[in-house]
């Protein structure tokens, strides 16, 4: 596998409002001014580097997004590498995806294009979604306990017909209110049943695991 730059050992201790993916479900995130920068974010530096990753891959006709919240991926998927014909976004923030609903609207994407999902990744019966182009998370994962991390990475896998990325940016702040664990996802993908059948590397900076189906 390649890397670019050598990952911690064990995981970084999250603090306890960020353990699960709940959290993403309270009051706090559903301030219509958050959700507002929150997808204005779509032009953030991490957002350049999951789509400088995945350029040489496009293009997605198909994508599903596990941790989509409002939906700033889908915009800057779509600016980067035009209209995809099929896109799931999958959170469970209800209030989110309702902001990204209208934003999805009001940028003229098709509505049968674009399916806003509520509900935590790790519900997902796998069987009975069909299989995407691009499985795609970011900043998603870092808030999935341990003991229920394999069962996620195996759920974007299991979705993805040709790419899964993961990406964690590594938010460390001094006060520790946005420090996020970094799983090994390298191992992770590798024990996941199916996880062999991608050639997996590390482009850019290393914050991208970027699976290709054989």
């Amino acid at each position: 596998m390649n890397s670019s730059r050598a990952r911690p050992a064990r995981p970084i201790k999250a603090p306890e409002t960020l353990r699960s993916e709940a959290v993403w479900a309270l009051p706090r995130y559903d301030d219509g001014g958050w959700l507002e920068n929150y997808y204005m974010s779509a032009s953030g530096e991490w957002r350049d580097v999951l789509m400088r990753a995945l350029a040489p891959l496009a293009p997605f006709p198909s994508v599903c997004e596990l941790g989509c919240h409002c939906g700033p991926n889908l915009k800057r998927l779509r600016e980067t590498f035009g209209e995809c014909y099929y896109y799931v976004g999958v959170d469970v923030n209800a209030s989110a995806l309702a902001f990204g609903r209208l934003m999805a609207l009001a940028a003229g994407y098709p509505d049968d294009s674009v399916v806003w999902l509520h509900r935590s990744l790790l519900d997902l019966v796998v069987d009975e979604q069909p299989l995407f182009d691009l499985a795609l998370t970011s900043s998603c994962l870092a808030v999935i306990p341990p003991a229920d991390i394999a069962r996620a990475v195996h759920t974007c896998l299991s979705l993805s017909r040709r790419v899964v990325a993961i990406q964690e940016p590594n938010f460390d702040t001094k006060n520790g209110e946005f420090q996020q664990w970094r799983h090994d996802y390298d191992s992770l993908v590798l024990q996941a049943r199916g996880g062999s059948s991608f050639r997996w590397a590390r482009p850019g900076d290393g914050t991208v695991l970027v699976g290709v189906r054989h």
